[in-house]
């Protein structure tokens, strides 16, 4: 079994304005890894998934569960691509 992997182009950094458990509002500037994490949970709060921010479709992998630690190294060169048809079947099987 394999998972849909991309390469996401995100701003270097982010300022992001949450309230914390305690009602308290909180404002904060990340940079670098902190942002794209950033960007990535604010994605998911608006119920967005990372494939529909990949406009290259070279850029949307497919990669098997024992090629992870692969893909972490190799990901700019990958050459396992995901169809944007595949990646639609699979988002319809997961709204279910």
């Amino acid at each position: 079994t394999g998972r849909v992997c991309g390469a996401v182009s995100r701003p270097s950094w982010v300022e992001v304005k949450y309230y914390d458990q305690y009602g308290e509002k909180h404002t904060g500037k990340y940079t670098g890894f902190s942002a794209r994490i950033w960007q990535h949970e604010i994605d998911h709060l608006d119920g967005r998934r990372f494939p529909s921010r990949i406009k290259n479709d070279k850029y949307l992998h497919w990669v098997e569960l024992n090629e992870f630690d692969d893909y972490r190294k190799d990901w700019p060169t990958w050459h396992k691509l995901c169809s944007r048809k595949k990646w639609q079947e699979i988002r319809s099987r997961d709204d279910c």
